[in-house]
């Protein structure tokens, strides 16, 4: 299949989204057309919308973008559903390492934007795990 550029912003409180992609570089080589932009109470909602709606232009190229939020309800959000609205993008709140790690296959998959959306959200789900009640399981196996 042909390697959809879909745009991925990820929007988070504070430094969050920059410090994930960051650790994903760090695993799996620069995430290309991806970038994030980062909420501060300091900011009006207005300002985060202004630099959030020019992030989601920079990473567009035609295939649809990929706002990837920290929490359901926060400004990030809401703001980004707010641009849902108008352009051609995918809001999906929970973020986390393994989504990310996950996109880079998902593009190279060929999927297009609400099917790459929804594998990222059922990758991150997955992977959110109580990993010492596994290894109680584990251990208590005979």
């Amino acid at each position: 299949p042909p390697l959809l550029m879909i745009g991925v912003v990820v929007a988070t409180h504070s430094a969050l989204g920059a410090a994930l992609l960051d650790a994903a570089s760090g695993v799996c080589g620069m995430l290309e057309n991806a970038v994030a932009v980062s909420g501060s109470a300091a900011e009006s909602p207005e300002a985060t919308l202004a630099r959030l709606d020019e992030a989601v232009a920079k990473v567009e190229q035609g295939d649809g973008v990929i706002v990837l939020c920290d929490v359901f309800g926060g400004t990030p959000a809401n703001l980004a559903l707010a641009l849902a609205q108008h352009r051609k993008v995918e809001v999906l709140c929970g973020v986390n390492l393994p989504m990310l790690l996950k996109l880079r296959l998902g593009r190279h998959a060929g999927l297009p934007l609400l099917e790459l959306a929804q594998l990222l959200e059922a990758y991150g789900r997955s992977h959110i795990q109580l990993a010492t009640e596994l290894l109680r399981k584990r251990i208590a196996e005979p």
